[in-house]
């Protein structure tokens, strides 16, 4: 009998990687996604990929990956395949999700005697592609003398360059939801430097050249990447700046004991006021000397 695969979510990292598993090049490989007219294009794009156009049809599957963008969507769609599913299944959650939502999903699909995987995603829609993610894997521990169990493995280490097994599934979220507060800080720290270059009359060209050749603390590849992209002058930063957004409010929803005082807190309200003023259009340069200026 032939193992039926099913990715729920094509998303900025779940298309990569429906794509770079798919280079398995597997008979029944499915995906699903709401938006159908992505679906529809995805799947027409890659031979190897099946589009599956509702939910109700997924008891068939033997491995189901999920990659969902919030709390909202997780707790549906789980609701529902764990419904519908039975036992001896392997779930797959890539999606980045509360502690109290991970543990709820791995007792949900405990009640139907499957295994549930946790594995929050450390990387980029590129590093997905490339296979080079690293990967927190939590949960149920995969048993290599099923051959579904062996199939899962060799997913993840097919779109990893290094994986870590955690025991709980919450431990595992909790790790992801700190480490995204910290790069979105980060982020806003870096246009908030070049800044104070521009206020004190700073080439900021020369700022970011020295951090890059220094390799001090203020270094990092998020500064490498994104520096040289925010003083270049008519870029459009409307996307990244609603995907930074809508990170934060995530993490804030998924985080239930943050200080008011926290950098994380005033990172996102930096965030909401940029988003609820309409400057979306603007940079993130120009951005924070609007919010600075109090115009």
């Amino acid at each position: 009998m032939r193992t039926k695969y099913l990715f729920i979510g094509l998303g900025n990292i779940g298309l990569p990687l429906v794509n770079r598993i798919s280079k398995f090049k597997y008979e029944h490989f499915y995906v699903y996604d709401k938006n159908e007219a992505l679906l529809t294009e995805t799947t027409k794009k890659n031979n190897f990929l099946k589009p599956l156009n509702n939910l109700n049809d997924t008891a068939d599957f033997d491995i189901i990956f999920t990659c969902l963008p919030d709390t909202k969507t997780v707790k549906l769609v789980y609701k529902k395949i764990t419904t519908i599913n039975t036992k001896n299944k392997i779930f797959v959650d890539f999606s980045t999700i509360s502690p109290e939502i991970s543990k709820n999903n791995e007792n949900l699909v405990k009640k139907i005697r499957s295994s549930y995987l946790q594995v929050p995603i450390f990387g980029s829609p590129n590093q997905a592609m490339n296979g080079t993610l690293y990967l927190l894997i939590a949960g149920s521990k995969l048993d290599y003398k099923k051959n579904n169990n062996k199939i899962v493995n060799k997913i993840l280490k097919n779109i990893s360059r290094e994986r870590k097994y955690i025991k709980k599934v919450e431990v595992a979220s909790s790790l992801k939801i700190i480490q995204n507060g910290l790069g979105l800080i980060q982020f806003t720290a870096i246009a908030e430097s070049l800044l104070r270059c521009e206020d004190q009359k700073i080439n900021s060209k020369l700022f970011i050249q020295t951090v890059l050749n220094a390799k001090g603390m203020a270094f990092s590849p998020l500064f490498e990447y994104y520096a040289p992209k925010l003083i270049k002058e008519n870029q459009k930063k409307t996307a990244t700046l609603n995907l930074v957004y809508k990170d934060l409010n995530e993490n804030i929803k998924l985080t239930n004991n943050i200080s008011n005082l926290s950098l994380f807190k005033q990172t996102f309200d930096i965030y909401k006021k940029i988003i609820r003023n309409g400057h979306g259009h603007r940079s993130h340069l120009d951005l924070l000397r609007f919010l600075k200026n109090g115009k």
